[in-house]
């Protein structure tokens, strides 16, 4: 189930036309039921996203967002 999760999100982080979100790694914990996503995305607004994404999945309770947003 763990891996099938991170697959959904990863399938919503690619077709949602951010480029950055291509490149972020999901970890799902199937006890906890905790998403946690990490990577470096250019802005504050594909961070957001992510995150927002994540949360739409069914079985995932709490998403952390470990994403950094690159220094211009």
């Amino acid at each position: 189930l763990s891996r099938e999760i991170e697959d959904r999100v990863r399938d919503r982080l690619f077709s949602s036309g951010c480029g950055d979100l291509k490149q972020l790694e999901c970890k799902y914990d199937r006890e906890s039921r905790v998403l946690t996503l990490r990577g470096t995305v250019s802005c504050f607004y594909c961070k957001q996203v992510a995150q927002e994404l994540a949360r739409e999945i069914n079985d995932v309770d709490k998403v952390i967002n470990a994403i950094e947003v690159r220094k211009s």
